[in-house]
This record gives structure tokens, sequence and C-alpha cells, in this order.
């Protein structure tokens, strides 16, 4: 079940952080993801390699998206010099490569918090110029860029944006209509429609959820046992902004614009193990000393 899987990927994580340290255990999701990434390339040069309808090798773009995501971040926070520049720059082309408009700003925003409280002066100065020459690109190539197909339906919404109105037919314009039936939905029914129920308050047949977290617990759960619901996704909150924080945020900003419940078992895994191993374990969970292996 989604909370017997929680539970024992955040135990499982929480001992790997206690005997061998954040970074550590974070180098080895960073393997893991690796292999996940070359895995999908081999997989998408056979079957569609810019095709967002052929599997990422076992996940859709938005979901693969994510887990890249969460590499690039990790490679912030575990790697050093060359290495870390390089595979930063390969987890998140691998985000761009979903063409997923929700965690590639997500990860653009993240990163940017990072850099802002945690970065070096020299990290600020890169990730600045970056981020510059990127809004020069687009400026000078736009034209080029939009017909390009990984990218064109990101221009999209970015057209859509720019104009007044614009439609409902695209991704965006179908995130705002979810979004106005949820609250619709809420405003008539504030203890909640029950589990699995909002497809059939909404009528709408074509999305079962309405790719907003928050939302989705209050439709469903209602506003108290919805709030009840969302603290402990909050208890990254309760740590100084660290890896594990800024995992969180991450997955906070990606979970209001796609994904179910279901999919929010990251967030929650990420959350739980940096309220248990808290400033490297000095809460729930102590790092094991050399006396105490000396004596075992």
């Amino acid at each position: 079940s989604p909370s017997a899987s929680v539970m024992v990927a955040s135990v499982l994580l929480a001992a790997a952080v206690q005997r061998v340290g954040t970074e550590a255990t974070l180098r080895w999701i960073v393997l893991m993801m690796a292999v996940l990434l070359v895995g999908a390339i081999f997989y998408k040069l056979r079957y569609g390699f810019f095709d967002r309808q052929v599997l990422f090798l076992m996940n859709g773009p938005i979901v693969f998206a994510r887990l890249m995501g969460l590499a690039c971040l990790f490679c912030l926070v575990a790697l050093r010099g060359l290495p870390k520049l390089v595979l930063v720059v390969v987890f998140f082309t691998a985000v761009l490569w979903t063409a997923s408009k929700g965690p590639i700003l997500a990860l653009i925003l993240t990163i940017a918090l990072y850099t802002w409280l945690l970065g070096s002066r020299r990290e600020r100065v890169v990730f600045i110029f970056l981020i510059a020459s990127l809004v020069v690109g687009v400026v000078v190539k736009y034209e080029a860029l939009s017909e390009w197909e990984p990218l064109g339906r990101i221009f999209l919404d970015i057209d859509a944006l720019s104009s007044i109105g614009g439609t409902e037919t695209d991704s965006m314009g179908s995130r705002i209509l979810l979004l106005r039936e949820s609250v619709e939905i809420l405003t008539a029914h504030p203890l909640g429609v029950g589990i699995g129920s909002w497809s059939a308050h909404t009528g709408i047949r074509w999305a079962t959820y309405p790719h907003n977290f928050v939302l989705e617990l209050w439709n469903e759960g209602g506003l108290v046992l919805g709030t009840l619901a969302i603290v402990p996704y909050l208890l990254f909150l309760l740590r100084r902004p660290d890896a594990w924080w800024m995992t969180c945020v991450f997955l906070l900003l990606c979970q209001q614009v796609s994904g179910d419940l279901l999919d929010s078992r990251y967030w929650l895994v990420f959350s739980i193990v940096g309220f248990l191993c808290r400033a490297e374990g000095h809460w729930f969970l102590r790092p094991r000393s050399r006396d105490t292996d000396s004596h075992e």
C-alpha cells in the first residue's frame, strides 16, 4: 500500500543517513538516477527520443522529470568540482528533455533558492550568468526554439501568457479549468466529497484529480481532515535549509501543478527523513560514532 511504502522507504533512507551521512547517501541516489537516465536514453532512442507519449523507460514524463530534478539538486549539495558542474547540467538537461513545464519551473526556482541561501558567492555568480545567458538565448532564438518539437509545448504556454485571454485547450488552460472546478467544489462541500470522488462531482472525465495537492486533499478530505493530512508533508519546515529542505521545496512546487496523492509519496518520504535526521541525526536518530562501532 502507499502508506506502507512511505514508511519502509523513510526508515531505510533514514538508516542510510544515520550510518554513512547525508552526502554519501545522496551520492548513491545520484548514481541510481544516472543508471535510470542511461536506460531511458537507450529506450527512447529505440522508440522515440522526443516523443513524450513514449515512456522514459519506466516512467511518464512528469515523474521522470521529478526524479531527474531530485538528482540535479542532490548533485548541488553532495558533489564538488567539475563532476558537480557536469552532472548538474546533465540532469537539468534531462528535465528539459521531458518538456514538463511544472518540474522545469520548480527546479529553476529551487536552484535559485539554494544559490541564494546556501550557495557560495561563486555559485551565485555562475547561476546569474547562466540564467542571463538562457534569457538572452531564448530572446535571440525565440522563433527557432519555439519550432523545435521538444520545446514547442513550453513556448505555446509562453505565447498564451503573453496574450490576452488564451485557450483552455492546452495544458496550462486545462490546469486553470481544474483549479476553478476544485474551488467550486470546496465552496459547496467544505467537509469534502470523499476519497476518489473528485471526478464524479466535477463531471470531468479526462482528469481524475485536480492537479493540485492542497486542493485535492481539501476537496476529498475536507478543510479540517485535509489540513491535518498536510501536516506531515510540511515537517521539513522545522529544519534549517539544507539538502532535505531544498528537496521538499522542489517537490512541493511540483505537486501544486501536477501529480496526485500517490505521487506525493516522494515528498512525504523526504519530509519524514529530514524530520528524523535533523542536523545529521541529532534529533530522533543519532549518527553512529566510532566509539559505538568499537564496542560492537
